[in-house]
């Protein structure tokens, strides 16, 4: 919660236009990662930052795709 808080608070102050969110480095596949990036991508909408691209780790993208998430991944700024 602390890092999603932390940066939602820095997107809302860095006054991008765009973003890349990278999640590569992320070695083991975890629900809070995803929450985290869930939470970033809702920031990035309500401030109409555009997110260029979503990069996971390995781990994170056979989460994703067991939970049916890749859809919304694939496609990051439709609304959700």
């Amino acid at each position: 919660a602390d890092v999603a808080a932390a940066g939602v608070k820095w997107l809302e102050s860095a006054r991008l236009t765009d973003v890349v969110l990278d999640f590569s480095d992320v070695s083991k596949a975890s629900s809070a990662a995803i929450s985290v990036l869930f939470e970033w991508l809702r920031a990035c909408h309500s401030l109409g930052i555009v997110v260029t691209s979503i990069a996971l780790s390995a781990p994170l993208e056979r989460l994703t795709s067991l939970a049916e998430l890749d859809a919304l991944i694939g496609s990051p700024n439709a609304e959700a």
